[in-house]
């Protein structure tokens, strides 16, 4: 959702939680490429290419996140 980044985060939780992982993987990379690169934006980029049989490109995505976080 333009403007509302949790609203936006939501609704791509949402959208893996309905099994709808094309659509959320399409809504994670737009926003990812709009420039919101949040760790946890690239976490659920990561559970959406797991989801759908990507492990490697899952990793890809997760190691992103940690190096936003490293902590986390």
């Amino acid at each position: 959702a333009p403007g509302h980044p949790a609203a936006g985060d939501l609704l791509a939780q949402l959208l893996l939680d309905e099994g709808d992982t094309t659509a959320a993987r399409r809504h994670l990379v737009a926003r990812l490429r709009a420039g919101a690169g949040s760790a946890d934006l690239w976490r659920l980029l990561a559970a959406a290419r797991e989801q759908r049989g990507r492990p490697r490109s899952a990793r890809r995505a997760l190691g992103r996140a940690l190096r936003l976080e490293p902590g986390n």
